[in-house]
């Protein structure tokens, strides 16, 4: 499948992007269905260790979030921060941070723990603006059991993030685009992953309109 980048934005406004996030987002219910579980039952905790986790993702669709935070960089100005991935899928591309979808927590719920621990940010402003579902041609790790290559699933949002960057996964070297850095598009940022730069085009006008409405930024 070939997707063609989103170039139509001069009528997508901040308050389109949240009034459609309003109305699509995804919903999460419980339903105890007459036993005495509560949604706190529900929940996973801790990791699944290898072999079994790179076997699951062999097996299934793991959901996935992924999330492109607005955050400070040195000079004080907001923009949305991108790292290089260090391990595969997508190796040494720029890309939002993520994380999986834990059973029997809401989807903020995993976002604010997932933002909190891959790069130690506390999370606000949480807004969806799209769906992924992407198959990559490579695993995390080696497995005979299963297929070659993985399939992630699951919703994309924007969001303020707040606190210091404090990494403590494989994903490094933050490059923070402030609304200058994209409008010029230059170096990396000129050769993102469409669905990188798509997803781009639609966090920078909440970023603008939320930090920047009163300033020129070009």
């Amino acid at each position: 499948m070939v997707y063609k980048a989103i170039t139509n934005l001069k009528d997508i406004t901040a308050q389109r992007i949240r009034d459609a996030s309003y109305l699509l987002q995804p919903r999460t219910y419980f339903e105890p269905e007459g036993t005495n579980l509560t949604q706190e039952d529900l929940k996973a905790r801790g990791f699944i260790k290898d072999p079994y986790y790179s076997w699951s993702r062999a097996c299934i669709i793991r959901g996935a979030l992924e999330n492109f935070v607005a955050v400070l960089n040195e000079k004080k100005e907001r923009g949305i921060l991108l790292i290089h991935r260090k391990g595969n899928p997508a190796k040494d591309k720029l890309w939002c941070i993520g994380g999986e979808h834990k059973k029997g927590f809401s989807i903020e719920e995993a976002l604010k723990i997932n933002a909190k621990n891959e790069c130690g940010l506390n999370l606000s402003d949480l807004v969806c603006i799209g769906y992924t579902d992407v198959m990559w041609g490579t695993n995390s790790k080696e497995t005979k059991v299963g297929t070659k290559g993985v399939h992630d699933s699951g919703p994309i949002y924007y969001s303020q993030g707040d606190g210091e960057l404090k990494f403590k996964s494989l994903d490094n070297e933050p490059l923070i685009v402030t609304p200058e850095m994209w409008d010029k598009k230059q170096g990396e940022l000129a050769d993102l992953h469409y669905h990188v730069s798509n997803m781009l085009n639609l966090a920078m006008i909440l970023v603008v309109d939320t930090f920047y409405k009163n300033n020129q930024f070009k």
